[in-house]
């Protein structure tokens, strides 16, 4: 059976072309304190634990900031090992409350954890929040269970805020400190959110039915 263009083969191929394009525009690294080939330093780590592990809980959090623009969360990546326990660790990206971590806006549940020295793991966005550039951000590790493990520290010098929470309550640690290995990825979203312009698809898409009622017209 032959293949019916309404709208004839070319405007087919301004669809197409248009699609990539959007898709291409897609992540930007927003935040990252991984060395080349996004190394860490295996040697040391914050460890982590969580509620029924031995002694007490300790989560820990890190902060960054969104330049450039804001962005839609596409997902975070970071360097964790398995020390023991139910083998569950729960990523956090949370808002900023008077210079501690505030409300979860999305958290990803990561399960098989490698042993150290560990290994990069990826937390993908399914709510895509949206980050504002020039706000303060924390990613936070927080273990579930009697899970104990190793959140590794950047080896590019990176330092900045950090809190823990032993007994239910965000504290600042003695600053600065190394901070955990991490990188943040989005989508810029300047444009889109604030601009009303139409995006590429859309004027493709008026210029395809502007051109069918021309044709229509002539015949």
């Amino acid at each position: 059976m032959q293949a019916i263009f309404p709208f004839g083969r070319a405007a087919v191929v301004v669809v197409a072309l248009c699609l990539a394009a959007l898709s291409g525009q897609a992540q930007q690294v927003i935040f990252s304190n991984l060395g080349a080939g996004d190394s860490y330093d295996a040697s040391l780590a914050y460890n982590v634990k969580g509620p029924a592990a031995f002694g007490e809980r300790q989560y820990v959090a890190n902060t960054f900031i969104p330049t450039g623009s804001d962005y839609q969360l596409s997902k975070i990546e970071l360097p964790l090992a398995l020390v023991g326990g139910v083998d569950q660790v729960d990523v956090r990206l949370m808002t900023d409350d008077g210079g501690l971590p505030g409300t979860t806006l999305e958290s990803f549940t990561l399960t098989g954890l490698p042993a150290d020295p560990g290994q990069m793991l990826t937390a993908t966005s399914t709510l895509h929040p949206v980050l504002h550039q020039g706000t303060d951000y924390w990613c936070a590790i927080t273990p579930a269970g009697d899970t104990q493990a190793h959140w590794f520290l950047n080896n590019t010098g990176s330092t900045g805020p950090c809190a823990e929470n032993t007994l239910g309550l965000w504290a600042l640690m003695d600053t600065p400190q190394t901070q955990g290995a991490f990188m943040v990825e989005g989508a810029p979203v300047r444009g889109i959110l604030d601009t009303p312009e139409p995006g590429p698809l859309a004027v493709a898409t008026g210029a395809i039915l502007a051109g069918a009622a021309y044709r229509r017209r002539r015949r």
